[in-house]
């Protein structure tokens, strides 16, 4: 088993689309930081954009788990992630049938989430 060096970090989904495989990876995450390491969940994408309610769902059913959202900045990596999400091709239709341009989706919706300084993606530090 690889060693665990101080500063490395895990993230892990915060399950707001109430997949089974996300909440149980969330729920692996909040094991990883009983013993101490550091661990984020990030809202997972497209759930939060089409469902914003899910996030609030979610967030008070985790009451306790989860301290307040750190904001990350993604301006400089958001055309990475949008090629990155573009990858996966026979999914997009369908995790983004709400829309006809995931690409907007998810610039607007990370731009919503920074607000004035720029695009970014919200974590919270698991507990």
């Amino acid at each position: 088993m690889p060693e665990w060096r101080e500063g490395n970090r895990v993230s892990v989904p915060l399950g707001i689309g109430s997949h089974v495989d996300h909440q149980l990876v969330f729920e692996a995450g909040r094991c990883l930081a009983a013993l101490g390491v550091e661990v984020y969940a990030y809202e997972d994408c497209p759930y939060a954009i089409h469902t914003p309610e899910g996030r609030h769902i979610r967030l008070a059913a985790l009451d306790g788990k989860v301290r307040e959202p750190v904001l990350v900045p993604i301006a400089e990596t958001l055309e990475q992630r949008l090629e990155a999400i573009a990858c996966y091709a026979s999914q997009v239709p369908v995790i983004f049938r709400f829309t006809q341009d995931f690409r907007s989706a998810v610039r607007e919706f990370a731009q919503e989430v920074g607000g004035e300084p720029g695009p970014a993606e919200r974590f919270w530090p698991v507990t």
